[in-house]
């Protein structure tokens, strides 16, 4: 069935988009691009998926979207104009699932993202609601939503499920995940947010 599907890979690295050339090669409806995808339409450094979308499926309804750009994530977000039926979209799990606090982005840019409960509130500004998480967040449009309707979809429920799903797929992950979870980057900004009122620790999850 998903050789039917039709979509588009983008990757900036040369290297690993020769690689994902070759992984995508016997697949003739999807399509690889090699360009870096920006939030700015002022930013010449890159494209943004609206243009880009605009150029290569002028008028077409994305299904589903993937954004993955280690930090940055919250901006395409945030700025485009594109409407896919599903999101995906990395970041959110490293923070305590109760901050409110959007970080700046220098600190986001590090790998940490934003907080799931923010990353939530910008897909809401934009008509999506939150459904269930991996350490990636799905978000449904809002128009959808009423086929998940019967999901409670509370970040912080969301979030502890997702940390319980890894730690019942990887065991070993989740002692490192705290690890990174107490570093000063995540606890010094933490400690800004009077939200967080319970604690989140290793021991909860063993």
């Amino acid at each position: 069935m998903q050789h039917t599907w039709a979509g588009a890979f983008i990757e900036p690295d040369p290297k690993r988009f020769i690689a994902m050339q070759k992984n995508f090669s016997h697949l003739p409806k999807i399509l690889t691009l090699n360009d870096l995808i920006t939030p700015f339409e002022e930013d010449r450094s890159g494209s943004t998926i609206d243009e880009l979308a605009t150029h290569y499926f002028p008028g077409q309804e994305i299904d589903v979207m993937s954004i993955d750009i280690d930090g940055l994530d919250h901006l395409i977000l945030k700025n485009m104009r594109l409407r896919p039926k599903l999101i995906i979209i990395e970041g959110g799990m490293f923070w305590h699932p109760q901050m409110e606090l959007e970080v700046p982005d220098d600190v986001a840019k590090q790998g940490v993202q934003q907080p799931l409960i923010v990353m939530t509130r910008i897909a809401k500004n934009k008509g999506y609601s939150l459904i269930c998480s991996t350490f990636n967040a799905f978000y449904i449009r809002d128009d959808l939503h009423h086929f998940f309707s019967h999901i409670e979809n509370d970040p912080v429920q969301i979030w502890i499920e997702a940390l319980l799903h890894m730690r019942n797929v990887l065991p070993n992950f989740v002692p490192k995940f705290f690890q990174i979870r107490e570093s000063p980057l995540i606890r010094d900004w933490e400690m800004k947010d009077l939200n967080i009122v319970d604690p989140i620790n290793n021991e909860s999850f063993k």
